[in-house]
């Protein structure tokens, strides 16, 4: 069986730590800018003359919660880019796959199933990731994937779908791909 070399290992482990980290702190400032938008708001308020606090109160408010909601979504949208690149990193380690065909699918698609370096989106805290990845047999093309924490036996092909067992922190799990993939599967499988 291959071992991951300690260097790569280590390298995986520190990004994933660095990862957790910043994101952690970048929604620490997240709450901690909305609570400077409250008190600047209340600052705003108190030095209005109260003939105008009516009139303005509600525009002022709309203004800095605009204001927050807009950098919230930059933030989820970036938490998730930054989340999808450390999947595509860890896709790009797979190692000893291996190709699996059924008799009744043999035209149609062929299955993959790898190894891989680091967790990936499979929430795998100890032991190892797969990689299940279904291909069009004419083309090649990857039509789906899914991660697989801590795979086990080989890929099952039963009829309209594909199985690979495997296990997670809440006992045993795996993954199912039914076929014929989703469209949305499909083009999940095209981003890079």
């Amino acid at each position: 069986m291959y071992e991951t070399p300690f260097g790569i290992q280590l390298f995986v482990w520190a990004v994933e730590g660095v990862a957790f980290v910043l994101v952690n702190l970048l929604w620490f400032g997240l709450a901690t800018y909305a609570l400077v938008l409250v008190r600047r708001v209340r600052r705003q308020l108190a030095a209005m003359p109260a003939q105008d606090r009516p009139h303005l109160k509600r525009p002022l408010i709309k203004q800095t919660l605009t204001r927050f909601v807009r950098l919230g979504v930059l933030w989820c949208v970036l938490t998730a880019v930054f989340n999808y690149w450390l999947d595509v990193d860890v896709r790009r380690s797979a190692y000893d796959c291996k190709r699996s065909t059924s008799e009744q699918y043999k035209d149609v698609y062929f299955a993959e199933k790898c190894s891989l370096v680091g967790g990936g989106n499979a929430g795998v805290e100890q032991g190892s990731t797969g990689l299940l990845s279904l291909y069009d047999a004419k083309t090649g093309d990857l039509l789906t994937r899914e991660f697989v924490p801590n795979p086990t036996g080989p890929v099952r092909w039963k009829d309209g779908e594909i199985r690979l067992g495997g296990s997670d922190q809440y006992g045993t799990s795996g993954r199912i791909i039914f076929l014929p993939p989703s469209d949305w599967d499909r083009f999940k499988a095209k981003l890079p």
